[in-house]
């Protein structure tokens, strides 16, 4: 309503009253009604505008406040699942009671980390025992024969390399078995299941198949006679990183070649290292890490580049393993033994002193076990000693398992498995 009409309609009120005219009396009751509807409305507006401020505010408040329990969830289970391994030893435990485990040793056992449990293979049957020693998982193989165990995160393959049996397993569950043509020279196993089998015929060409995790043969490679030293399978078991010996020089060095199922040109040679045979590796994306007998080389397959990361002395170099992102080694300096953990770029993550040389070390993601005559020292990447487990003799081998907080010393008569 314009100014002009207000002033209008105010003075044609103030006129019929004037008069007395009941029609001007009505006008203007009407008009206060009106008025005071209009004001209703704002007011109503108002208290609307206000209520949905105050829920959007309360609603803002509710979704912060969940973000921030989710927030303090997330990083308290991270805390209370690495403390440990990071050095923080939050429940005080420094006795290192064990669980003993008799009658499982035997000069035919396999032992193993399997789905976070402590495996054992012994009389054709597959064993697991939880962090309390408690057996969780049986399973029976029909079949009698020493086997040869792979695995990789939660799949297993069990071979009989004489008869070319293979049983593969996903969790708990035996999802398939299958009979190679052909005695098994070895199987390389990834993270999704496929399997890459290495054997021979009557024929002198090396036979490489590669099957999913169902058994079924996805494609066939043949390579020549030379030794291989190790098998990567990359884009889902698609492509394959062969690493053979060579020996077209004087002197005997390593090959690495790439077999892609995809193309034409199945097998394609990339590089040859000279005087260099490979004696572990690791495949970190496109980097290709590899252990010979006088350095550590990172080999980059996409860009074919190859850089020496650490030179190794055979008279300095105790012992060397290859970690996620690190490498680790004891390495001799004056008659003082060093324990050193380095990027793959060679720079020093932690660097310390050890009294003695160790009989062995293992290495599990985070972790290095060193075992000396009487003690385990635990030592993470950072160079804290997380724990010292002591020990009356050394044990012949050790699995690391339970997300690297739980470790079975395997001696000839028994087993004992510590926490951290």
């Amino acid at each position: 309503m314009s100014d002009k009409f207000k002033i209008s309609m105010n003075k044609k009120i103030l006129k019929n009253l004037k008069h007395g005219d009941e029609d001007g009396i009505n006008i203007l009751n009407s008009y206060k009604e009106k008025k005071q509807e209009e004001r209703q409305g704002r007011l109503s507006k108002n208290k609307k505008v206000e209520k949905n401020i105050e829920k959007h505010n309360l609603d803002f408040k509710v979704i912060i406040l969940v973000i921030v329990v989710i927030i303090l969830f997330f990083v308290t289970y991270i805390f209370l699942e690495y403390a440990q391994i990071i050095g923080f030893n939050i429940f005080p435990n420094n006795s290192n009671k064990s669980i003993v485990i008799d009658g499982i040793s035997g000069e035919d056992n396999i032992y193993k980390m399997y789905n976070n449990d402590f495996l054992i293979y012994s009389n054709n049957t597959l064993v697991t025992y939880d962090t309390n020693g408690k057996k969780n998982w049986e399973y029976k193989i029909s079949e009698n024969f020493i086997p040869c165990i792979y695995i990789n995160k939660s799949y297993m393959v069990i071979a009989n390399k004489i008869s070319g049996n293979i049983y593969v397993f996903s969790g708990r569950n035996e999802i398939t078995n299958k009979k190679i043509d052909g005695t098994i020279d070895d199987i390389y196993l990834d993270e999704f299941g496929n399997i890459a089998v290495e054997y021979s015929s009557s024929g002198y060409k090396k036979i490489i198949t590669v099957l999913d995790k169902y058994g079924k043969n996805k494609y066939t490679a043949y390579v020549n006679s030379s030794s291989i030293l190790d098998i990567k399978l990359i884009d889902k078991g698609n492509k394959l990183i062969l690493i053979q010996t060579d020996s077209s020089s004087l002197t005997i060095g390593t090959k690495i070649s790439i077999i892609d199922s995809t193309k034409e040109e199945s097998i394609k040679e990339l590089i040859k290292l000279e005087n260099k045979l490979v004696y572990d590796c690791k495949l970190i994306n496109d980097n290709l890490i590899l252990i010979t007998n006088d350095s550590i080389i990172n080999y980059n397959i996409s860009k074919n580049i190859n850089n020496e990361i650490h030179s190794l002395d055979s008279n300095q170099t105790n012992y060397i393993s290859l970690s996620t992102n690190y490498f680790v080694a004891i390495e001799t300096n004056k008659n003082k033994y060093n324990f050193i953990s380095n990027k793959f770029d060679n720079t020093s993550i932690s660097n310390i002193e050890l009294e003695v040389l160790p009989k062995f070390i293992k290495n599990s993601g985070f972790l290095t076990y060193i075992v000396s005559e009487n003690k385990i020292n635990v030592v993470n990447k950072w160079g804290i000693i997380v724990k010292i487990i002591d020990v009356n003799m050394p044990p012949k081998d050790i699995v690391i398992f339970n997300k690297e907080k739980s470790v079975a010393l395997i001696y000839s008569n028994r087993v004992e498995i510590v926490n951290l």
